[in-house]
């Protein structure tokens, strides 16, 4: 799903992390121009490894997705500490497009003179 979408953002890379310890080294080896976190994931992501992506990549926007049960509380605290959306899962394929082609132009580099 997510990967279908990458084939419609020419020039940009997509990467697939497995667990936390995978996502930080991939973050430190590589500069992103936004990110997709599932904060239902049972592979150990959360609240942690959010605060640390945001320390480690403060300005790269970060789309993340929460469950349906997920509370308002818990949502909140992503848009707080600087999530760039929350989609509850399953997101529309359209949507999750369409907000990350905006997250991709919000990180657009200039063109230099």
């Amino acid at each position: 799903f997510v990967s279908e979408i990458g084939s419609h953002l020419t020039g940009r890379r997509l990467f697939f992390a497995d667990n936390p310890e995978e996502t930080e080294l991939a973050l430190l080896e590589n500069q992103w121009d936004a990110l997709i976190f599932d904060a239902t994931g049972s592979g150990g992501f959360g609240w942690e490894t959010f605060q640390v992506i945001r320390r480690i990549r403060p300005h790269v926007p970060i789309i993340v997705f929460v469950s349906t049960e997920a509370s308002l509380r818990e949502g909140t605290r992503f848009m707080q500490e600087g999530a760039y959306y929350l989609l509850t899962k399953p997101p529309s394929y359209e949507r999750l497009k369409s907000l990350l082609s905006a997250a991709l132009h919000k990180t657009k580099k200039p063109a230099s003179a």
